[in-house]
């Protein structure tokens, strides 16, 4: 009876290629530090407020990160620091 390696090693390659790839999209997914806000500044009746200055701050470490609205109140501020 001839021995098949060629199947059972091809699956045994594969198992550990997805075995390593799941390995290192958890890490990378651990290791994120940065996040992203958004929102959208409105006036007490509700009216979007552009150009508004909205700013973030670590109360830690002090770090800010400002931006401004657009015409619609939209603001977003990507890649910020999370702040633990």
């Amino acid at each position: 009876m001839p021995i098949v390696r060629d199947s059972n090693s091809c699956l045994v390659r594969c198992i550990r290629v997805l075995c390593a790839t799941g390995i290192l999209l958890a890490s990378i997914a651990v290791g994120q530090s940065v996040g992203t806000i958004q929102g959208t500044v409105t006036d007490p009746s509700n009216a979007a407020v552009g150009g508004a200055t909205v700013t973030v701050r670590n109360q830690t470490t002090e770090v800010e990160r400002s931006t401004r609205t657009d015409a619609a109140g939209a603001y977003l501020i990507p890649s910020t620091p999370i702040f633990r």
